[in-house]
């Protein structure tokens, strides 16, 4: 099925996997380098991501609105990828794909996901609403990116 949002977001890390793996996988720290995640809510004791894990995401962009969906990992391969089901404020799939040489590691984020509000969906059928929500997501995402590998990169110095 064909969703409203397919967002492709990609990043390349002076790290070898292992080291972005373990920060993509500790969810207690993203609010340490996502600053668009205002809470995040972890169903369970194990802040590792694997699979069957579950969270609440409450995440704002440049929008005058905070987006909550639920995260359950329906997928992991250690080292390589995470694949996630959302419901509530998003509905759909997202895929976070690792792939290393050496030192370095390229990221692929993919999201093929509606907006669970139905009002919301029927705005983003307009294309300068739709390039506005998809800025909105890229805002989040890129300052995310940034501030991950700032993380990363320094604590390997």
């Amino acid at each position: 099925m064909t969703r409203a949002f397919y967002l492709t977001t990609g990043c390349i890390f002076n790290a070898p996997p292992s080291v972005v793996w373990a920060e993509a996988i500790n969810i207690r720290a993203y609010p340490e380098w996502w600053p668009s995640i205002k809470r995040m809510v972890i169903h369970g004791d194990d802040p590792q991501l694997q699979k069957n894990s579950a969270v609440t995401c409450y995440i704002k962009g440049f929008l005058p609105y905070t987006l909550v969906f639920n995260v359950r990992i329906t997928d992991c391969v250690p080292f390589a990828r995470l694949e996630m089901s959302v419901s509530g404020g998003l509905v759909g799939t997202g895929r976070f794909i690792l792939e290393g040489a050496g030192e370095t590691t390229s990221v692929l984020f993919l999201w093929n996901v509606d907006l669970g509000s139905t009002w919301l969906n029927s705005l983003a059928k307009f294309p300068p609403v739709h390039k506005l929500f998809t800025a909105n997501h890229r805002y989040a995402t890129q300052k995310a990116i940034k501030r991950m590998k700032l993380r990363i990169e320094h604590a390997r110095r």
